[in-house]
Formats: C-alpha cells, structure tokens, sequence
C-alpha cells in the first residue's frame, strides 16, 4: 500500500497527488494489475497465462510443460539420453569430455590404472574417473575397488604408505 501522497512503486510508477486516499489506493491497485499482467505469457501447449517466473527457457514453454517435453524424449531416445547425460555429468563434475575419458582409459590399456584389472562390472558400469579434490585434475581410470580404497585413504599418501608397510609386517 502506498504511504502519503507522492509515493513511488519500485517499477518507477509515481502516485498522482490530486485526489482522495481511495481513489490513490485504486490508482495504485490499477497499476499493480497492469504491471502483473504485463508479466504474464500464454504457454503454447497448455494455454494458460502465467507469469515470467513459471516460465521456462525454451521459448513459449511454461516449466512444467518443457518438463513434460524433456521427459517424453527421454523416454522415446534412451540413448540418445543416455549418451547426453554422461557427456553433461563428466563435463560438469570432471571438466572433460566423453572422448577425454577414452582416451584416458586407452592410455592406460583398457584397464585400471592401479591394480590392471579390465573393467568386470556385469551391471554395465564405467570405470571410475579418479581427481585430486584439492586441484579437480584428473588422475586416471580406476575400478570401483581401488578408488574406494583411494577414497578411505582420504587420498593421504602418508596412510597409503602406512598401510604397505603393515601389509609387509
């Protein structure tokens, strides 16, 4: 609600002075209706008018139906999904590409580059994509085991050593 004649909306709008209290407060509630439905946008496949915040960056698309959209894709192109998901989650958590990655693995001959074992996961798993957390940089390809293991070590190279020597005792 507007305080005293002469206010200003943060949009810019200035109440017009002349008049009663009411008839500003219906000034002001007029503008606010304008201002709302100036922020509305017809979604092109439900037809409802919402407003910019439910709208999605696709073009003419409200959230919920580019939702609907992506998902019914997803499910007509599990591959293409699939294949578009990996490069997503090895560019954003690794900053590398799928073709990095298989280049990393080849370098290393197929197989794990601590203990040399070939990927044996009967469940279609992917070796593991093992990085320095302190720098991100990527260190190699291993098995699930040696880079749990690595992990459990807490990276701590001290530990690694330690645990060798009791080994060998």
């Amino acid at each position: 609600m507007l305080r005293g004649p002469g206010a200003t909306c943060k949009c810019g709008w200035h109440d017009p002075l002349p008049g009663t209290r009411r008839e500003r407060a219906e000034s002001y509630a007029l503008h606010l209706a304008e201002a709302r439905a100036e922020r509305l946008r017809s979604c092109r496949d439900c037809k409802l008018r919402k407003d910019l915040k439910w709208m999605s960056a696709k073009p003419g698309l409200c959230k919920s139906c580019s939702s609907a959209r992506t998902r019914a894709w997803r499910d007509a192109n599990p591959d293409e999904w699939e294949r578009h998901r990996r490069r997503s989650y090895l560019k954003q958590k690794y900053g590398i590409t799928p073709e990095q990655y298989d280049e990393i693995l080849a370098a290393q001959g197929g197989v794990c580059a601590i203990c040399g074992d070939p990927p044996a996961d009967s469940r279609g798993y992917r070796m593991h994509v093992d990085h320095c957390h302190s720098t991100g940089r990527v260190r190699g390809i291993l098995c699930g085991p040696c880079n749990r293991g690595l992990g459990n070590f807490a990276d701590n190279p001290t530990r690694l050593l330690a645990a060798v020597d009791y080994l060998h005792r």
